[in-house]
């Protein structure tokens, strides 16, 4: 089953906006659907020039107008005290600290993340579209498995046009090697990848 992508993208408008770009570009020209993007690490702060509210308004009227397709599923605040400190040891502790006290700090920061998460993105929403996709996603499977075996159970003549006239093949059901169909491709003059 192809599942599609969630972008996670940046902070900012016009990075934010080239960074999903350029990340979109690369799925879907391998065919995998992009549902949107959840953006990350605003300033929570209004007077910030990239502040969470001016971001999410500008990020939205891009959406709106040039990916009607894609949602921007939320815009997540930088959140203050989740990343380490100086003198902080992996987890972000102090080498002191017993191993309750680590765990609790390690429960603290998740809790805080989740809620804000909770809080700042439309997850029934991305949910939902999951679900869709998902669900069609499948039924087309199901269908291009059994058009496959359709077409393989019987050997079938065809005749193609050519620039020399008409040429006339048999099919039969040959398995070719990933490999085997790039060169192919490439050979057609397809662009490598």
């Amino acid at each position: 089953m192809k599942a599609p992508v969630l972008l996670v993208g940046k902070k900012g408008v016009g990075n934010a906006v080239d960074s999903f770009n350029l990340n979109a570009c690369y799925f879907e020209s391998r065919g995998v659907q992009v549902l949107g993007g959840i953006f990350n690490r605003l300033p929570a702060n209004p007077q910030d020039y990239y502040s969470l509210e001016k971001c999410k308004n500008a990020l939205n009227s891009y959406f709106q107008q040039f990916k009607p397709k894609q949602i921007p599923y939320g815009f997540i605040p930088h959140i203050e005290g989740l990343q380490l400190g100086e003198g902080e040891g992996q987890e972000g502790l102090t080498p002191e600290q017993s191993d309750l006290e680590i765990k609790n700090g390690i429960i603290s920061r998740s809790k805080k993340l989740i809620d804000i998460f909770a809080n700042a993105v439309d997850i029934k929403r991305l949910l939902f579209d999951m679900n869709i996709h998902t669900t069609s996603s499948a039924t087309n499977e199901e269908k291009d498995r059994k058009d496959s075996e359709a077409s393989s159970s019987s050997n079938s003549t065809s005749e193609h046009p050519t620039s020399l006239g008409t040429a006339t093949t048999t099919s039969k059901s040959v398995k070719k090697s990933r490999d085997d169909i790039e060169i192919e491709a490439l050979m057609e003059g397809a662009p490598s990848s």
